[in-house]
């Protein structure tokens, strides 16, 4: 039998538990809380831990430093230590949970959402075509900060997810090289069973990915 781990659940349904639904249509959805409701955030990893996940998911998707200037007024420095926060925040759940008796072993992994997540269109789940106006180095360099941040702020892994397109994946393994040893899912957003958002075939654009990088890819 193939072994699994249990990942937590959906971070906005538990997350209403504790503040309502005033995350809905704002433009940071959920990451907006590690500034303003940290102990709410906390509590759900506590949530999620209590129920047995072995695995849990930053609230960081669309944390990022263009969206935290333009919706919170924090500057680069400032979002880059809420950004680490949020590694703190898991660290905290944990640590509460053990000292309750709770001993099973729980990774935390820090969530990066594609660069189309802070433009606040939906475009990273339609093709995700600001891409052909980019170049890879101009996606790493986006990505970078974020990634940094997360990695020094003690993540177990990370996970990149709903990446429309070949060439972002690309920018993120670059990145992702410049830390050896340190492994990564990525996950994409798909047309169909077959198609990611951006065209491509889900198993061409998965096999360039390992071949990039197979000793840093999980999943």
């Amino acid at each position: 039998m193939t072994d699994f781990v249990l990942f937590d659940g959906g971070y906005e349904t538990q997350l209403r538990k504790y503040v309502g639904s005033g995350f809905e249509g704002h433009p940071l959805w959920v990451s907006r809380y590690l500034t303003e409701n940290p102990e709410a955030c906390r509590k759900v990893f506590q949530d999620f831990i209590q129920c047995g996940s072995e695995m849990i998911l930053t609230n960081t998707y669309q944390a990022t430093i263009d969206g935290f200037k333009k919706h919170l007024g924090l500057d680069r420095k400032e979002t880059l230590e809420m950004i680490k926060s949020a590694i703190t925040i898991c660290k905290d759940a944990i640590d509460i949970e053990k000292q309750k008796g709770n001993k099973n072993p729980v990774s935390i992994v820090g969530f990066v959402g594609p660069y189309g997540a802070h433009l606040n269109n939906g475009c990273e789940y339609a093709g995700g075509f600001y891409a052909d106006d980019m170049t890879i180095k101009e996606l790493a360099d986006w990505h970078r900060p974020k990634v940094e941040a997360l990695i020094e702020g003690g993540c177990d892994y990370l996970l990149f997810g709903t990446i429309p397109s070949p060439k972002e994946a690309e920018a993120i393994i670059e990145v992702l090289k410049e830390h050896p040893g340190f492994k990564a899912i990525l996950s994409f957003s798909a047309q169909n069973e077959k198609t990611i958002s951006h065209g491509e075939k889900l198993s061409e654009v998965a096999k360039r990915c390992w071949e990039l990088a197979a000793d840093q890819i999980l999943a």
